[in-house]
């Protein structure tokens, strides 16, 4: 029921007409479930004829450009001495990121994994932000940009700013600054003109324009800082990996559902599951504020008002007559015509839109029809559930596909073609599986 908004906002309408009437937690998976199955089993089988072999130039060169790459010596206390890359890799770092080990003066390119490391190796290694930052974690494991920057894995951040015009450190460098005392950061990379400025980052003298990268071990407080930086991303939480906390974050998680699925009401499985977040030290509590969408609860609250005004004035009465006299009472045929009707509006409209207008007029059918009983109800919730969450055949069909229409390299006949053919399925599907389920009685 937690998989999208649109269904608590069902959860809600079907709860307001009848208190029995709302889905338990995994209700809607009696469908939900084959229906992802067969989906992705045909995505599967015809993705390679269906689906395009494009790359988007733009991200492409993007992805280029957020390459990082990070120096480190090992010192004497650094658990790494003695053991060969191979076994390093995995527990430390992943093995093919160490790209270059300098040694006495002598460069080793390619590192063989069996490898021995040794104290005083200058160990370079490349990857994104997360991976590079991790290894600030290593014991022993110095920064060449600053060796005495420890990184708390619990609150670790990092920031892009850009140096302005206006900024003190125009022609100075980050060692005469003093720069990690001065900002509480430290600068993991310096950027100039796009291209990533090799050397000790310390000694590069900064100029107007070149964007820092910065890792702190708090959020920062770069607001303080106007006049020096110009923001690109500010204090974004790095997801660096800690087998502890992955487990702890686990098990909270599988508690909540299990909770849930015994008949615990939901609000106060997932509220029990946010204070254990935070007592655990896994969120922090601005993290779970920043975590509340308030436009998302103010719209499932409003929806309530949104359905009553359909129905007392007459708008799903008149429709729902319009529908039901081309549909006709059958309950095999009515229900893939309303999964059509609500799937062929969530194609324009936002799935929410299409929910709250389209389950009033969907419940007025259904009564008109004859069909008064609580699973009949139930039923018209499960109908558009599906058919506001089908939205596959444009990009505009759900706020998913325009995240994935660039980066993809996708055109508008791409969703055309694919989801013609996953619609009629789920509607084909859910036209037999709902009546069966829930009978419309």
């Amino acid at each position: 029921m937690i998989g999208t908004s649109t269904n608590l906002i069902i959860d809600g309408l079907l709860r307001e007409h009848h208190p029995n009437a709302g889905f338990t937690f995994f209700e809607l998976a009696k469908v939900g479930l084959p229906m992802a199955v067969v989906s992705i089993l045909l995505i599967t089988i015809l993705g390679k004829y269906l689906l395009p072999d494009r790359i988007d130039v733009a991200s492409a060169a993007a992805e280029d450009t957020r390459e990082f790459t990070g120096e480190f010596i090992v010192s004497e206390d650094c658990p790494l001495i003695g053991a060969r890359i191979e076994d390093a890799a995995g527990r430390y770092f992943h093995g093919e990121l160490l790209v270059e080990i300098e040694r006495e003066k002598r460069k080793i390119t390619s590192p063989s994994p069996s490898e021995y490391l040794q104290e005083g190796d200058r160990l370079i290694f490349a990857g994104d932000i997360n991976q590079i930052a991790e290894l600030h974690t290593i014991k022993g494991l110095k920064s060449t940009a600053d060796p005495h920057f420890k990184l708390d894995v619990g609150s670790s951040h990092f920031s892009e700013v850009v140096v302005s015009e206006n900024s003190f450190l125009v022609g100075k460098t980050l060692r005469k600054v003093n720069f990690r005392d001065v900002f509480n950061a430290s600068v993991l990379a310096v950027y100039r003109e796009g291209k990533r400025l090799q050397g000790n980052v310390r000694d590069i003298v900064l100029d107007a324009g070149d964007t820092l990268v910065l890792l702190t071990t708090d959020e920062w407080e770069g607001g303080k800082y106007s006049r020096d930086f110009y923001y690109i991303r500010r204090e974004q939480k790095l997801t660096i990996f800690h087998t502890w906390r992955a487990v702890i974050v686990l098990a909270i998680a599988i508690g909540m559902v299990a909770l849930a699925a015994m008949g615990v009401p939901i609000l106060i499985a997932v509220m029990a599951a946010t204070l254990l977040y935070i007592f655990t030290k896994s969120i922090t509590f601005r993290e779970a504020q920043k975590g509340i969408i308030w436009n998302v609860l103010l719209l499932i609250a409003s929806s309530f008002a949104v359905a009553k005004a359909v129905q007392v004035t007459g708008v799903a009465a008149f429709v729902a007559q319009m529908l039901l006299g081309v549909l006709g009472t059958n309950p095999f045929l009515l229900t893939g015509g309303i999964i059509f009707v609500v799937s062929m509006f969530t194609q324009v409209l936002s799935n929410n839109t299409s929910a709250l207008l389209l389950f009033p007029v969907a419940l007025s059918m259904v009564q008109l029809a004859g069909y008064t009983s609580l699973e009949s109800v139930k039923a018209v919730g499960v109908m558009v559930a599906v058919g506001s969450s089908c939205g596959f055949i444009l990009p505009t069909g759900y706020q998913t596909h325009m995240i994935v229409y660039g980066p993809g390299g996708y055109r508008l006949t791409d969703f055309v073609k694919n989801g013609l053919i996953i619609n009629t399925i789920i509607i084909i599907m859910g036209m037999f599986l709902v009546p069966l389920i829930w009978p419309l009685t």
